[in-house]
């Protein structure tokens, strides 16, 4: 799970937001959680997240992978959370901590989904990609070369005959909280993923 952007657009830590009774960072994390459950997960942050680990306090298989390079971008947090996985890993989910109301289901819909031979799983609302993703270990080395703001997209987007797109009736795969308008509408939203 990527926990370490700058939260530049919100005006404060927006993973801190409370949403209901909990802030967003744990409510992404539940609904990751409750649809994994076979493995650790990685959460990515920068080095000084004392507040964040608060809010995620009191799940046993949380592992913590520090970026002190977090501020050049998305490619060195994917990075981080790769190499702190389990040798064994056959695949994981790029989750992102700011978005709350992806639900259970469509995490074990693309676990379901992908085939051997798949480089990734993607959710599909109504016809557009959203998050998260399930990157299978086929192109784990591929994210280690990359460098910058980018993620996975342009990887995903060179192997496209080997990526699912997976249909799911989940609106919570294209609604992320980058600014106070996003935030509410999540509160407006009343459906959190892991809930």
């Amino acid at each position: 799970m990527l926990a370490a952007g700058a939260s530049s657009r919100f005006g404060g830590d927006k993973l801190l937001a409370v949403v209901g009774d909990k802030p967003i960072a744990r409510h992404a994390f539940q609904g990751l959680a409750a649809g994994v459950r076979d493995g650790p997960i990685v959460v990515v942050a920068r080095p000084d997240a004392a507040a964040l680990k608060a809010a995620l306090a009191g799940w046993e298989y949380c592992v913590w992978a520090e970026n002190p390079d977090a501020d050049s971008g998305m490619a060195s947090s994917l990075q981080a959370g790769l190499a702190a996985l389990p040798a064994d890993c056959d695949a994981a989910f790029i989750a992102l901590a700011d978005m709350p109301l992806v639900s259970v289901q469509t995490y074990k819909a693309l676990a379901s989904a992908l085939r051997p031979g798949d480089y990734a799983a993607i959710p599909v609302y109504q016809g557009r990609r959203g998050n998260p993703v399930l990157l299978a270990r086929a192109l784990f080395s591929s994210v280690s070369r990359l460098s910058g703001d980018v993620g996975a997209k342009a990887l995903l987007a060179a192997h496209a005959e080997r990526v699912r797109d997976v249909m799911v009736d989940d609106r919570g795969i294209c609604a992320d909280v980058d600014t106070r308008s996003d935030l509410a509408s999540v509160l407006k939203a009343n459906i959190v993923g892991g809930e």
